[in-house]
């Protein structure tokens, strides 16, 4: 996409202290993408800390084998992107690359689905639980027009020795609120949109049209 995530990761106060020795990486197929991140690279000064690279990120074969210690990722809804696509398919092949190029220490995944997708996530984290496993779900929320919900999961650090696969989840039920929600979500959420609107300069959205000149 347009590198918001990135940049949002990447530009929180916390961040700034943690990443002087850390790179970021942003991979996407679409040209037109990768330039509106570029720009949003240059209005948050991150282009010395954000690589971009024109890629599928279901063949990330320029990363070697446990390299990548973490992946923020909102893959295809079908809307904007991916109509037409076989999604369930398409998560799949997204979850078992990811699976491949996650630390097997301390990697770990955040992905952000809408509902309608959110069980083609959960079959394509079924498919990989010998390496990964779920540690947050979060119960959906309104996303914009979308209901949407956070899947987190982490890298098996132990495969068992008895040929079982370990559980894909290890979590009872879906989580009602992350930890900095608080009791009140809509509260919590407007000062959280607040903090990020503040700390983060305007970027190209998703639906802007690009002016040539």
């Amino acid at each position: 996409g347009k590198a918001t995530y990135l940049l949002e990761f990447a530009t929180t106060a916390a961040m700034r202290l943690m990443a002087r020795n850390i790179s970021f990486l942003g991979v996407d197929e679409s040209e037109t993408q990768l330039q509106d991140a570029a720009v949003n690279l240059e209005a948050t000064a991150c282009t010395d800390r954000i690589t971009l690279k024109k890629g599928d990120a279901r063949n990330l074969h320029w990363l070697d084998d446990g390299s990548v210690t973490a992946i923020l990722t909102c893959p295809p809804f079908g809307r904007q992107f991916g109509r037409g696509a076989d999604l369930r398919a398409l998560y799949r092949e997204y979850i078992q690359e990811w699976a491949r190029v996650l630390n097997p220490n301390d990697g770990r995944l955040a992905l952000l689905v809408d509902v309608d997708h959110e069980n083609d996530a959960l079959l394509a984290f079924h498919s990989v639980s010998e390496h990964l496993r779920i540690v947050i779900h979060r119960e959906p929320f309104r996303l914009g027009q979308l209901q949407a919900t956070v899947i987190v999961a982490e890298r098996v650090k132990n495969r068992t020795t008895t040929g079982e696969r370990p559980p894909f989840c290890n979590i009872s039920a879906p989580l009602s609120r992350f930890p900095w929600e608080g009791d009140k979500t809509k509260e919590s959420r407007a000062e959280w949109g607040a903090l990020r609107a503040a700390s983060l300069h305007r970027l190209v959205p998703y639906t802007a049209k690009r002016i040539l000149g």
